[in-house]
């Protein structure tokens, strides 16, 4: 009886320790997202709204753009389009862009 209680508790404490990453990597990820939407791009925000404003006026890829992370700027251009659509206006868009 005395080996079966020790060997639930050493499946207890494995299964803990095994998901135990899995709760570290979930909470890290909560935080660089927090961190993200208050305190901007892991990039200069000016150039990748500029990227994404090169887009949104017509700009093509590859033929007028040529900087390195152009693929990068989709994103970012739909949000803009979507701004400039609502407000007509550049006003605060790196910081729309942000959150």
């Amino acid at each position: 009886m005395n080996s079966n209680y020790s060997a639930q508790e050493k499946n207890f404490a494995t299964a803990l320790l095994h998901n135990l990453w899995k709760y570290l990597l979930l909470a890290a990820s909560i935080v660089a997202t927090v961190k993200i939407i208050f305190f901007g791009f892991d990039i200069d925000e000016q150039y990748a709204v500029s990227m994404a404003y090169r887009l949104v006026q017509g700009d093509r890829m590859f033929l007028e753009m040529w900087e390195p992370h152009q693929t990068s700027a989709f994103f970012s251009a739909t949000f803009l389009w979507l701004y400039m659509q609502l407000f007509h206006t550049l006003k605060y868009s790196v910081s729309f862009c942000e959150s």
